[in-house]
């Protein structure tokens, strides 16, 4: 895990008084993951960070899966940051075949909510729609 992420996490966490467990994991292995596990987590490459999430993290994270490697641009439904991301994979140099997951296990929606929001203010993932849509106005 990149010092930023976690500087940004810890960062987050003592802010809110939140104690949770920090776990990074290769993208890839999302099928590891206990399907009921709910709380944040961070895709990333190197110092790209690609998305913050909240959610039950392994079906989350099967979605994100599906749409980084899929011709997602034919569906109307896929939020623009992913359909821009994938376009520009080349340009960008990473892939998610190097995509590192790092998630934090919450099991309070309002916590969830308050990190997810938090996180994505200081890490500005390229593919939250909420960040493409304020760098592509």
């Amino acid at each position: 895990m990149t010092i930023v992420i976690q500087e940004n996490i810890d960062k987050v966490l003592k802010f809110f008084s939140l104690e949770s467990e920090v776990i990074e994991i290769p993208f890839k292995n999302i099928l590891y993951i206990p399907k009921n596990r709910k709380g944040v987590y961070v895709i990333s490459e190197g110092s790209t960070i690609v998305y913050v999430g909240k959610g039950k993290i392994q079906k989350r994270n099967i979605s994100h899966w599906e749409k980084a490697y899929s011709s997602i641009n034919k569906n109307p439904r896929v939020p623009k940051g992913w359909q821009w991301l994938t376009e520009n994979y080349t340009n960008l140099n990473i892939h998610p075949d190097r995509w590192q997951l790092t998630y934090i296990t919450l099991n309070k929606e309002t916590d969830r909510t308050a990190v997810e929001g938090a996180l994505i203010k200081f890490l500005n993932p390229i593919a939250n729609d909420e960040v493409f849509s304020d760098n592509n106005p």
